[in-house]
């Protein structure tokens, strides 16, 4: 008997710490969710204690996985692996708690945009906007219509852009949030200098900087935020005063390489080259690809007569230009909007016609409901129709723009392309005619011909002009021969010798006067290099192969 009183008196215990301990996970989760707004440092350290390992219950997997993921998100920690947010998604999708299930979707949404999938976040994103719509909760449609915003500015749409962010704006006033209405305007400034519409940015920044309740730092991003659009106006002298009184808040304020490119112009219109020069350098260490660096360093060079730099200018600019619009043309995200309304469409049609069955199973007094609820489905249904079609002329007109921009990029790299074989056409040129009179079978041709050349080919193929033409390709091609070396270690010097003249965009006849070699043997050794960089590993390899 006594044996059996001890059994339980040890169970009664271990149940009893370990209702003591789940009693203390939901106190830490509670605690973290209440800091979450005025503290999320402390959070985060909260939710950082907790062994995550230890939580038994979807219910305490779904809220910590919830908890971690907006407190992440709060400290500016961005995450783009979408595993721990998908513990509470799954979990509140099949439950009446619309409040969580707006916030997983919603942080899911945050996730894939960091991962720059961005059709799959303007899903998530529309989810979160359906539900925080039918929960009447202002602030959180105000989030997801940011969200929205955000997307499309990052994919180039910048009138879907604007029209989101004049939503958001609306919906933080709604809910009756100043400082993130502020910060929302300030975000519509920027979506007004992004669609062009130069003057509305400057007349809305203005009217922020001469807010009483403004902050200091949302001073200062207003500050930075008004410089671009003054130049685009020409208003150099307020943009030189703008750019000075944000230097003023270096203490709460870093400038970025935007800003620095901007500083930049400033000096190049007021004719101070070399503090231009300074500050493109201190942009360029910033933001290494921002093509407001490169358009500065372009005009410093222009002011300089640089004409040969330009080149180089050309060349990096189109290739980014090349960049951003090949991965703007891969995130369908105003088709993941068509793809999104036409679920919900479908789902709209699904309820209605099984409210129609069953109305009609259970009662034929029901019939008058039943008509009711269809008329209103099919006005929704044209509502969608409706809004699909406004969401088809969207992205038309962006395929449009699109196309405009790829064909001046074209248009670029045919400039680029005509200024860089400029340099080689008289020579090569001469080494057809050479060509042609070593075949000809009059000897006066041979004779005009082959005292004005010879001394030239004799010249090219000695190593210390091989020299110069590998510098002069390198220059104008982004250091191909150097990549090219360094990459395939395997080639020798006569292959590498070879590739130069091809890449200085000499004839096949040409190369095979430099290099002593017949036009068949010219075509097997192209066909050889060609083929040993193709099933190569390096890491410019497309890029010596379109070359090529």
């Amino acid at each position: 008997m006594n044996i059996h009183i001890a059994k339980l008196s040890t169970l009664f215990l271990l149940l009893l710490c370990r209702c003591t301990y789940h009693d203390g996970r939901q106190a830490t989760l509670d605690k973290a969710e209440l800091l979450m707004a005025d503290n999320p440092q402390a959070a985060l350290a909260l939710l950082d204690s907790i062994d995550s390992r230890s939580l038994t219950s979807d219910g305490d997997r779904a809220a910590y996985a919830l908890l971690y993921s907006r407190a992440l998100d709060k400290n500016y920690i961005d995450v783009t692996d979408d595993s721990l947010i998908n513990v509470a998604v799954e979990y509140y999708a099949d439950r009446d708690d619309d409040l969580y299930k707006e916030m997983a979707y919603y942080y899911l949404a945050c996730v894939k945009c960091n991962s720059r999938d961005y059709a799959a976040s303007m899903k998530a994103a529309l989810e979160a906007l359906r539900i925080a719509q039918k929960l009447s909760n202002d602030k959180e449609t105000a989030r997801a219509y940011e969200l929205m915003a955000d997307l499309h500015n990052a994919t180039y749409n910048s009138s879907r852009s604007l029209e989101y962010r004049h939503l958001a704006r609306e919906y933080y006033r709604r809910a009756m949030l100043p400082r993130e209405t502020m910060y929302s305007e300030l975000d519509l400034a920027i979506a007004y200098y992004n669609d062009r519409q130069y003057t509305q940015s400057i007349t809305l920044l203005d009217s922020l900087l001469n807010l009483p309740t403004a902050d200091s730092l949302l001073q200062a991003h207003c500050l930075s935020a008004s410089i671009r659009p003054l130049l685009y106006t020409g208003d150099y002298e307020q943009a030189a005063q703008t750019a000075d009184r944000l230097k003023g808040y270096d203490n709460i304020y870093t400038l970025t390489g935007q800003d620095y490119a901007n500083i930049a112009e400033i000096c190049l219109h007021s004719g101070d080259l070399d503090k231009a020069r300074y500050y493109i350098e201190r942009g360029s260490v910033l933001a290494p690809d921002a093509i407001q660096v490169e358009m500065a360093r372009y005009r410093l060079h222009i002011k300089n007569g640089q004409y040969d730099s330009l080149i180089a200018d050309y060349r990096r600019m189109a290739y980014r230009q090349d960049r951003i619009l090949s991965e703007a043309l891969r995130q369908p995200v105003t088709g993941a909007e068509l793809e999104y309304a036409d679920t919900v469409t479908a789902e709209a049609n699904d309820n209605s016609s099984r409210a129609k069955r069953t109305g009609i199973i259970i009662v034929c007094a029901l019939l008058a409901m039943t008509a009711g609820i269809i008329i209103v489905s099919r006005i929704q249904l044209s509502i969608k129709n409706a809004e699909i079609n406004r969401h088809i002329a969207d992205i038309r007109e962006i395929s449009r723009q699109l196309n405009e921009t790829q064909t001046e990029a074209t248009r670029l790299h045919q400039r680029i392309e005509s200024l860089f074989h400029k340099r080689f056409e008289t020579l090569d040129r001469l080494c057809d005619e050479y060509y042609e009179a070593l075949t000809s079978p009059s000897p006066q041709l041979k004779k005009s011909v082959y005292n004005n050349i010879v001394k030239m080919l004799t010249e090219l193929r000695r190593p210390s002009e091989l020299s110069k033409l590998k510098t002069i390709v390198n220059e104008h091609m982004n250091g191909i021969i150097i990549r090219l070396e360094s990459q395939l270690p395997e080639l020798d010097a006569g292959d590498v010798a070879f590739l130069t003249y091809l890449y200085a965009g000499f004839s096949a006849k040409a190369v095979c006067l430099f290099t002593n070699m017949s036009k068949g043997n010219f075509y097997v050794r192209r066909r050889r290099l060609r083929s040993q960089i193709e099933h190569s590993r390096a890491a410019d390899r497309d890029m010596f192969l379109y070359r090529l």
